[in-house]
């Protein structure tokens, strides 16, 4: 367990890493978040931070960046998660009840309203989503087999796949028939969110991506899952809650019927 200065320091490096994908600086945090300590100290707690394994240093910056296992300290001890304005709960409602209009049965309904939640999930957080139609139990392994991925773009724009060869590969990866071993379902705890970061996921070269993913739907009758993907570097406080709270919107919904 980290010492209070030294875990609400790495707290500082995640965010700011985050919000700019620059490493960050001594001076930087310092400066930004007020502390009552001068940059020789933050400099020294930051090295311990990287001894430890906590952050990295860019060999082209005097900067750090969260590490793996950064971002899962983070996560776990660390981040205070966002509440999502009622604007943003609105939207994403009004948006699902489209589905509704849409679709001619029960099954394309469900089909319908996952596809708009992985549309809707993609643009509330600018990462890519993944959804899947919900499924009984005596419908066998194909209960993953139906996903919509929407939001890759935006994934392939942030700087972290910023070289062809990284985007054609995570392309590669993430097309339709691979969406099985891209996307770790069989991770997926029992309740509530789990979250996959960087070297925890299989495929290499999911290794700079983190997933937060979840079920919903009623358990025994009909389960789907939701998924957000994006880089490491991504804003952790932001998607939980706003998968969490998709899931319970969907749950509620397949509940209805």
């Amino acid at each position: 367990m980290l010492v209070e200065r030294r875990a609400r320091i790495l707290g500082h490096i995640v965010s700011e890493y985050v919000n700019t994908a620059l490493p960050v600086g001594s001076e930087t945090i310092v400066r930004k978040y007020a502390l009552p300590i001068s940059p020789a100290t933050v400099r020294s707690e930051m090295a311990r931070l990287e001894e430890e394994g906590y952050i990295t240093h860019p060999h082209t910056s005097s900067g750090r960046v969260p590490s793996d296992r950064g971002y899962r300290f983070y996560v776990e001890s660390l981040m205070e998660e966002e509440d999502l304005p009622w604007y943003a709960k609105q939207s994403i409602q009004r948006r699902l009840q489209t589905a509704a209009r849409a679709a001619s049965g029960r099954a394309e309904l469900l089909a319908e309203r996952a596809r708009i939640a992985a549309t809707v999930l993609a643009e509330s957080v600018r990462n890519a989503a993944v959804a899947t139609a919900p499924r009984t139990d005596e419908e066998d392994q194909a209960l993953y087999d139906r996903a919509y991925l929407e939001g890759l773009r935006n994934v392939l724009s942030q700087p972290e796949f910023s070289q062809t060869e990284d985007v054609i590969d995570l392309v590669c990866v993430l097309e339709e028939g691979n969406l099985m071993r891209a996307i770790p379902f069989d991770n997926l705890a029992d309740e509530d969110v789990t979250v996959v970061i960087g070297e925890e996921n299989r495929e290499d070269v999911m290794r700079r991506c983190s997933v937060v993913l979840t079920r919903y739907g009623v358990p025994g009758t009909a389960v789907g899952v939701l998924a957000v993907l994006g880089p490491t570097r991504m804003a952790y406080s932001r998607v939980i809650p706003t998968v969490r709270y998709l899931s319970l919107l969907m749950g509620d919904l397949v509940a209805r019927g």
